[in-house]
């Protein structure tokens, strides 16, 4: 009787034990709240829809081949620019050098400085001094025999009294004469023979006479004489 007793009592306690959890879990439900069956239904075809979207999005990736790595990229090539190739070396074009015209005699100028020379050598002859200074610059400068005057004074201070007093003795004929003229610049180049008597002996020579002439303030003047003579040969 008592052994029957005491295997009684474990069996009941054995079933309060038991029903304990199960107590837990409906307690815990009761106190849950309620999801009415409309949100259910939401929640779970969101959860559905989510693993169905994971399960494409990783079926995708698995298919998708593998992406090649890009090549690298050189930084600093690709900063600078291209060198430009060197531009080609053009030489100058040859600058023409004009040919200088043929000196003509000028019709007026020439005529004019020849005209001068006469002068020169008719007051010489007319021993007419102040005229022939006139007619010189004051830095002519006179050649003659290897000799020079540099200066009108120097001619004046110099020989030139003694070419009046040889020149009042004897005659001076042009034989052939040039004039030529460019701007203010003329040249007269003569030949010419003198004769006459100078003291006491016979003259016959041949001259050549080169005179250069400036136009100065609008007047021609002698600016270079030079003189040449020897006797005229027989």
């Amino acid at each position: 009787m008592a052994g029957m007793r005491l295997a009684r009592l474990f069996g009941l306690a054995w079933l309060a034990l038991a029903a304990v959890p199960g107590r837990v879990m409906a307690d815990e439900a009761a106190a849950a709240p309620a999801v009415p069956p409309a949100d259910a239904a939401a929640v779970s075809a969101s959860g559905e829809a989510g693993s169905g979207e994971a399960a494409v999005a990783e079926a995708k990736a698995a298919e998708a081949p593998a992406e090649a790595p890009s090549p690298a990229v050189n930084e600093a090539a690709v900063a600078a620019p291209a060198a430009a190739p060197p531009a080609a070396v053009v030489p100058p074009a040859p600058v023409p050098v004009p040919t200088p015209a043929p000196v003509a005699p000028h019709p007026d100028a020439a005529a004019q400085a020849a005209a001068v020379v006469d002068d020169f050598h008719a007051s010489v002859a007319e021993n007419y001094r102040e005229r022939v200074l006139q007619l010189l610059a004051p830095d002519v400068a006179i050649f003659e025999q290897g000799y020079t005057e540099s200066s009108r004074d120097a001619y004046a201070d110099g020989h030139l009294d003694s070419d009046l007093l040889f020149a009042a003795s004897t005659r001076y004929e042009v034989v052939h004469r040039e004039a030529y003229a460019s701007g203010d610049l003329a040249w007269v180049i003569t030949q010419a023979r003198t004769t006459g008597r100078f003291s006491g002996q016979s003259v016959d020579i041949d001259n050549t006479e080169t005179m250069v002439l400036q136009r100065r303030g609008g007047r021609w003047l002698i600016v270079h004489i030079h003189w040449s003579a020897h006797p005229r040969a027989g």
